[in-house]
């Protein structure tokens, strides 16, 4: 099953007044804003070194496919940015991030 099979037609008029359906590519899932604010059914989980999305969603659903909930529940849209990194990786990026800083004296630190 392709990606956007599941995804809805919407019709766009054309300017020479044909109209024709298109998938809805616009389309992204969402939790009902309803249902975002009600941390009495979900349950709190403190990130731990070496976790990830998928190590995750196979702990908690048994399906390593289901890491987008996770991500959705928490609001993360890039797990390479919004995601806790782990020691190893935020040292490199410190190190990476800083490798040129210098003190307020001019001296490379």
């Amino acid at each position: 099953m392709s990606y956007f099979s599941n995804f809805p037609y919407v019709a766009y008029e054309f300017p020479d007044g044909v109209t024709r359906n298109f998938k809805d590519i616009s389309r992204r899932v969402a939790f009902v804003e309803a249902y975002s604010n009600v941390s009495r059914e979900m349950e709190t989980y403190n990130i731990k070194e070496g976790d990830t999305p998928e190590t995750l969603a196979h702990d908690f659903y048994g399906d390593v496919n289901l890491h987008w909930i996770i991500m959705m529940a928490n609001n993360i849209l890039n797990v390479y940015k919004d995601w806790p990194k782990s020691s190893v990786q935020f040292d490199n990026y410190m190190a990476e991030k800083y490798a040129t800083a210098k003190n307020n004296k001019g001296v490379d630190v």
